[in-house]
């Protein structure tokens, strides 16, 4: 099983935004995800669960 996860750079680049702001997008989704119970890692997001909060297709 592979798990990828984003960075800063790639969210910014999907989401058309700043640097700055997709950092501030995974805090949010990170923060969903210890709400569930999952651990995160700081400066990245499970592409998994990116793609599905924002109605990206995932492969």
């Amino acid at each position: 099983m592979k798990i990828k996860f984003l960075t800063a750079n790639e969210v910014s680049e999907l989401m058309n935004c700043s640097k700055a702001k997709a950092y501030g997008i995974i805090k949010e989704l990170n923060s969903e995800l210890k709400e569930q119970g999952m651990k995160t890692s700081a400066g990245r997001v499970n592409e998994q669960f990116f793609a599905k909060k924002f109605g990206f297709e995932h492969e």
